[in-house]
């Protein structure tokens, strides 16, 4: 990856991460003790396996984050990358590109 990127005519360069990325709030988090599991879309907490995905959940549309972003886990410094938009639990930060849209590909890079 890192020889197509140099090839395409890249350049690294020293960044802060919220130069790269706008670091949000949730618009909403869900306590996993107070939710129903089984729902239609991904319920991301602090764990460091499954893609942070603890189970699915349906709530109110207006409190999904966005897919292509980077879900951190603020106790744990957990990153994964959310394709699909999801609901999160407490102490999760939400990172999407300032500038372009991030893919699989770039956000393991």
């Amino acid at each position: 990856m890192e020889q197509t990127f140099l090839a395409d005519g890249g350049s690294f360069e020293e960044k802060f991460v919220g130069e790269i990325f706008k670091i949000e709030t949730p618009k909403r988090r869900f306590d996993a003790n107070k939710i129903q599991f089984g729902g239609q879309y991904p319920y991301v907490a602090r764990g460091e396996s499954n893609n942070g995905i603890r189970g699915y959940i349906t709530e109110d549309k207006q409190y999904l984050n966005n897919g292509n972003t980077i879900s951190f886990g603020q106790d744990t410094a957990t990153m994964f990358y959310q394709r699909e938009p999801y609901f999160t639990g407490d102490k999760i930060k939400v990172f999407s590109l300032r500038s372009g849209s991030l893919n699989r590909e770039r956000a393991q890079y």
